[in-house]
């Protein structure tokens, strides 16, 4: 179906019990309370939970309130009860003629890959600024093909840095990372903008190389390593989309799309179109665990669930999906990169 006349509207109310939280409250609190405060210093629509609309001021008070409910919790338990009392259930249903409330879960993370600041035989991808006076959103700008392989943006002075080709698509599908450069620099990078052409996922190109059962994020980039360099491009073409990047700003880890720092755990990603962004939710569904075998495909799954802070969008993040930010570096890339479960979504609103 096509989207709802407003995010939020195909919400459902739920009496569902909530499990209890399984991370450390501490950083929750510290983010929710970041949260309020940008809601109470920007612009910006109400928020709505199927019927009802929330104004953003009296939402950020609420994110107060849970904030003090957490601070004050002498444990996960104790949340989940006081939440319960102040707060009510809402259920992402992305289709309001199907039953139950699931959503495809997947994951993000920072990468932290190796570059340099002139190219090289090994880094030979650059990374971009987005281009000055662009108007992308309205004009869609030269491809990934126009870019990577005509150079259409080269000799313009945009270049930020040079990359590993497939170093260079894995920052742009994370959408930030940090370059660790070749004269002991470090340069982090945040999303900046994209090319206003769609974006197309590499599974489709891959059908029949790899087995259903075994793609994944990690088996992606072992089969494209493997291919030559002709042939990979011609694979990371498939998808037109591509990503500019900015210097970071300060410090701090990956940078929202609302603008707040993503913390490891507890930010989604979502469509919004369907949802609203800026509210607390609860997501529940299972995390990777890897065995002794394949270092590519879990062994196993294991139950997780988490209050979460709907801040992030992305290109792939349409419909029923919710992509969860697992942290930064190479065990955060482990999981993330694995992560491809069912899960369900519940947004919390006070009570009247």
């Amino acid at each position: 179906p096509g989207a709802p006349a407003h995010p939020g509207q195909w919400l459902a109310p739920s009496s569902a019990a909530l499990p209890d939280d399984d991370m450390p409250l501490g950083p929750l609190v510290a983010a929710v309370r970041r949260h309020a405060e940008l809601l109470e210093r920007t612009s910006g629509p109400d928020l709505h939970f199927g019927p009802r609309r929330i104004p953003r001021a009296n939402y950020a008070a609420a994110l107060r309130r849970f904030a003090a409910l957490a601070e004050a919790a002498t444990s996960t338990a104790a949340l989940r009860e006081a939440a319960g009392r102040e707060f009510e259930l809402y259920e992402a249903r992305f289709d309001p003629r199907a039953g139950g409330g699931a959503v495809l879960v997947t994951a993000y993370y920072e990468p932290i890959v190796e570059g340099a600041r002139a190219p090289s035989a090994r880094f030979s991808q650059p990374l971009y600024r987005l281009p000055p006076g662009s108007d992308y959103r309205r004009t869609p700008g030269p491809t990934r093909a126009d870019i990577d392989a005509a150079g259409a943006l080269a000799g313009r002075g945009l270049e930020l840095c040079w990359v590993d080709p497939l170093d260079a698509f894995v920052l742009q599908t994370e959408g930030s990372g940090e370059v660790v450069l070749d004269d002991g620099s470090r340069l982090a990078l945040d999303y900046a903008g994209n090319n206003g052409r769609p974006h197309v996922r590499l599974g489709a190109a891959l059908a029949g190389r790899i087995p259903p059962a075994r793609m994944n994020m990690h088996t992606i980039e072992a089969y494209l390593r493997a291919l030559p360099d002709r042939e990979r491009r011609a694979v990371l073409e498939t998808n037109p989309r591509y990503v500019f990047f900015r210097p970071r700003q300060g410090g701090g880890g990956a940078t929202t799309a609302i603008g707040l720092p993503a913390v490891e755990g507890r930010t989604i990603a979502t469509d919004p179109r369907f949802v609203p962004r800026g509210a607390l939710a609860f997501l529940s569904t299972e995390a990777p665990r890897f065995g002794p075998g394949d270092p590519l495909v879990p062994a196993g799954w294991a139950p997780i669930a988490r209050f979460v802070l709907d801040e992030d969008s992305g290109g792939g993040i349409k419909g029923a999906r919710v992509d969860l930010f697992w942290g930064r570096g190479p065990e955060a890339r482990r999981m993330a990169n694995a992560m491809k479960r069912p899960g369900r979504l519940l947004y919390l609103a006070p009570r009247r």
